[in-house]
């Protein structure tokens, strides 16, 4: 009735279904709802029935088919659907468009109805669209139809600037009459196509698919600015805009044969108008590993590694993404797949592949979970805040090896910095490979950077071994930073007008000794257990710790020595009256940057005891001797110091009071390094006598 309003609202919960003749004269809203056809006898319907002419699920459930007819063009804006029926036809009178806003992009679901019925399709051209927010960037796109025409005609709008619609498709050479690129500043090419990423340069012979009715869907890196406006050439600028194509939709089984050379990479676009799920997707002898482009890293976008090679459906994603990739390629997405062996090498996909898992960011991180070390490149932005420029990550387990093999994934070179690991003369994103051992080296090759501040966000998961560290090797500063072997490092370096401070292979990860220790004892003295060590290489080392063990596997801390320099690398630590048994050492090292590691193991075992008395730390350092008197009766004993040829040197008093002190004796005299002996006088005229050492 003319007048009368019918608004229909939320699409999940409330669908208008109509199985009759339809005529509206009022206004009838659906664009927040969903509407059904659902008669017997063939339906007919046009956009020009709604508001805006958009609909937002649209599902056909009539086994006699459904037309859309009339000039106005029919709007899907969520979902377009077939419902439980075999054999019905969508004819789109060429009027159907599947819309792509900021907030959602329209998908067309399995029309198998997961492969339950068959024989459902669709007759006539559908325009499809494609939203891309104001960001400049690269991207790996396709349009999921067969005989789409010419990228001049479509993605570029017929060269006519419309706000909000196509984008520049720029190259060596541009004359829009002849070649179709559009002429620019710099006249770099700014679309690429195939496996290979060849510089188109005809965009009117250039057709963004072929027409044979299988897999017609090409694979494109274009760069987007923005719509055609022409202050877009210009940093920083960027606008909204949404590409559109038209053709025959593509549904049913798609095959892509891809290189059958092992090792090789393939660029295959999606080839439907709705989101797929990587975990379903049919691959003939391809490697479960994906290369995508994440527009969110660094300046211009760039690749990311996606991998489940032990096909447990869950990922491993490197660098991790900024825009959220996943699992899911979107609809209008392109990406890279691998060749494991030589030979014939296919990937395949099937309606029941699609999936609603609709990613307007088009990328989500997965976090690693086995024994890995993961490598961020960050820059940083005028004010100071950083964003993420790439990355490379490793994984290490025994069942690896050192061989450059489908088990590691080759780096794809980026816009702007690129970042990888160099083994074997190749560059990998991924390495995988046996557990560091000491002295290993992982090489880091870092190309395209510019003069500027860059920062590491090294993340260790799980390397912790005994006395073994990780470090930063900056050969052109000739230093070594240690990292964290279980946790997360910071590591700044800055690349000047040096051209040796740009070289590729500036850094390496350096696995070795975080401390040398050249020995560990453990000496019961009566009833003490006196600990010492001695150390090399002892740079940046902040504490040390004192362990013990009953069983030599569980140890727990029973006491801290402050790392001092000027004792030479020897330190002393006593247990004191410790129970009877027997008792594990072992000694850990904490650095100023709180890395540790750990000393080789030494065994006592503790009897009963009668009092004594003994030097502790020995040697000694800083003309100083610490008497050790353990249960000694109170009184007045005499300490002479007498050299190795029982010379006297000197003798002094020491007041002890009744039990357990320690007493200091001043060396009086400089005296040469060597060894020197104590004799040491109880009041009852009991004479003990005890090496020194003097350092």
């Amino acid at each position: 009735e003319a007048g009368a309003t019918l608004t229909i609202t939320n699409a999940s919960a409330t669908k208008m279904r109509i199985a009759g003749t339809i005529t509206n004269s009022g206004n009838w809203d659906v664009r927040n709802g969903s509407l059904e056809l659902n008669g017997s006898t063939a339906q007919s319907i046009s956009g020009g029935l709604f508001v805006s002419n958009i609909v937002k699920d649209f599902t056909i459930a009539n086994p006699a088919g459904v037309s859309l007819t009339g000039s106005v063009p029919f709007n899907i804006a969520g979902e377009l659907l077939f419902g439980n029926v075999n054999n019905s036809v969508l004819n789109t009178g060429n009027n159907l468009v599947l819309l792509s806003t900021d907030t959602s992009t329209a998908r067309v679901a399995d029309i198998t109805n997961n492969g339950v019925n068959s024989g459902n399709a669709f007759s006539g051209s559908v325009t499809y669209q494609r939203y891309y927010p104001a960001w400049r960037s690269w991207r790996l796109v396709t349009a999921p139809l067969s005989g789409a025409g010419s990228v001049f005609n479509t993605w570029q709008n017929g060269g006519v600037y419309t706000a909000g619609r196509g984008t520049y498709v720029t190259g060596p050479g541009a004359n829009p009459a002849t070649n179709g690129l559009d002429v620019s500043p710099l006249n770099n090419t700014s679309l690429r196509v195939g496996s290979l990423l060849s510089p188109v340069t005809n965009t009117l012979t250039t057709t963004l698919s072929t027409n044979t009715g299988n897999a017609d869907n090409k694979g494109f890196f274009l760069f987007v600015r923005g719509d055609r406006v022409n202050t877009n050439f210009y940093l920083p600028n960027a606008t909204n805009t949404t590409l559109v194509s038209t053709g025959t939709l593509q549904t049913g089984v798609q095959n892509f044969p891809v290189s059958a050379v092992a090792m090789e990479f393939s660029l295959v676009g999606n080839p439907y108008a709705s989101p797929v799920d990587l975990n379903k997707i049919t691959r003939t002898n391809l490697a479960k590993r994906f290369v995508t482009w994440d527009p969110k890293i660094n300046e211009v976008g760039g690749y990311i590694t996606l991998e489940d090679l032990d096909e447990n459906n869950t990922y491993s994603i490197t660098p991790a993404s900024v825009g959220g990739q996943d699992n899911h390629i979107q609809s209008g997405q392109a990406f890279f797949v691998q060749t494991e062996n030589n030979g014939v090498a296919e990937v395949q996909f099937n309606e029941n592949d699609k999936t609603a898992a609709n990613n307007l960011g088009l990328f989500r991180p997965l976090a690693p979970t086995n024994k890995s070390l993961r490598v961020s490149l960050y820059k940083f932005r005028p004010d100071g805040s950083r964003f993420l420029a790439d990355g490379l990550y490793a994984e290490f387990d025994s069942t690896y090896n050192m061989a450059v093999d489908i088990e590691d994934a080759f780096k794809f070179t980026n816009i702007n910095e690129t970042f990888g690991l160099y083994r074997n003369n190749k560059m990998l994103a991924v390495e995988r490979r046996p557990l560091p051992g000491m002295y290993d080296t992982l090489y880091l090759k870092l190309n395209r950077t510019s003069r500027r501040s860059y920062q590491f966000e090294i993340a260790a998961l799980h390397l912790e071994q005994d006395n073994l560290a990780g470090y930063v090797q900056d050969k052109y500063l000739n230093e070594y930073t240690p990292i964290s072997m279980n946790g997360t490092s910071l590591f700044e370096f800055y690349i000047n007008e040096d051209a040796a401070s740009a070289d590729p292979m500036r850094f390496n990860l350096v696995f070795k000794p975080l401390i040398q220790y050249s020995s560990v004892n453990a000496e019961v003295i009566n009833k003490d257990v006196a600990v010492s060590w001695t150390v090399l290489n002892e740079q940046g080392i902040a504490l040390y710790e004192v362990e013990r063990s009953l069983d030599g596997s569980h140890f727990e801390k029973q006491g801290s020595v402050a790392a001092n320099y000027q004792l030479g690398g020897h330190y002393q630590w006593l247990d004191a009256a410790p129970a009877t048994g027997s008792y594990y050492y072992r000694i850990r090292c904490i650095s100023n940057k709180n890395v540790s590691a750990y000393s080789s193991i030494v065994k006592v075992k503790l009897n009963k005891s009668t009092p004594a008395m003994y030097v502790l730390p020995n040697p000694v350092s800083g003309n100083m001797i610490q008497l050790q008197m353990n249960g000694l009766a109170g009184g007045i004993y005499k300490a002479r110091l007498l050299n190795n040829v029982g010379q006297l040197i000197q003798e002094n008093l020491v007041v002890h009071t009744t039990g357990t002190a320690v007493q200091t004796i001043p060396v009086t005299r400089l005296l040469p390094a060597g060894s020197y002996q104590l004799q040491v006088t109880a009041p009852g005229k009991k004479v003990a006598t005890m090496p020194v050492i003097i350092q």
